[in-house]
């Protein structure tokens, strides 16, 4: 959490740079993956009965703040309990129109793959098993076809030539995130 972020990433406010540890939507229903992509979560906003301290206000409204006190009121991601990527006893065959597996391999991703028999909505979350190229490529195993990741490490859309059955997108993140290490 903060890995390689430097100084500014404990000394100014979280709103400022690119810090995706944080997020800032006050839209409840918009889904989000955790720091460490283990698990698909919720930004934590909370109301508080009074206006939070000048420097730690996020939203226009004064009195909303991350739920989570102890960060300055910088709005976190939490993981739902129920959708913990890592967690095979979720993994229940239902998501397969999504694509999904839980399991030890697992991470999240935002996503929006449907089978082609649906339409795909907006960008939700989705958990995907995963390995790393020899290269450091993050390679996703998707009812058992390979999807590539960018080919550069970076983040971007997984490239979904090879898949069959399924609509939608895939985004990735950079393959440091999930520790795919290059040569």
């Amino acid at each position: 959490w903060g890995k390689s972020k430097g100084c500014d990433f404990v000394t100014k406010k979280c709103n400022v740079g690119n810090n995706d540890e944080f997020c800032f939507s006050e839209d409840n229903s918009e889904e989000f993956c955790t720091h460490d992509a283990t698990a698909r979560g919720y930004c934590a906003v909370g109301s508080y009965s009074s206006n939070l301290p000048s420097h730690q206000q996020y939203f226009s409204d004064p009195t909303k703040g991350g739920a989570v006190t102890g960060l300055d009121y910088c709005p976190a991601v939490l993981g739902y309990s129920n959708r913990v990527c890592l967690d095979e006893t979720l993994d229940q065959g239902v998501d397969e129109i999504y694509g999904q597996k839980y399991s030890q391999h697992s991470r999240c991703f935002k996503s929006n793959l449907v089978e082609d028999l649906y339409v795909a909505g907006k960008a939700s979350t989705r958990c995907f098993q995963f390995s790393c190229s020899s290269k450091g490529i993050i390679l996703l195993n998707i009812v058992g076809t390979t999807v590539w990741c960018p080919k550069d490490r970076s983040a971007g859309p997984a490239d979904l030539s090879s898949l069959r059955g399924f609509e939608g997108s895939i985004t990735c993140p950079h393959a440091s995130v999930l520790g795919c290490e290059g040569p």
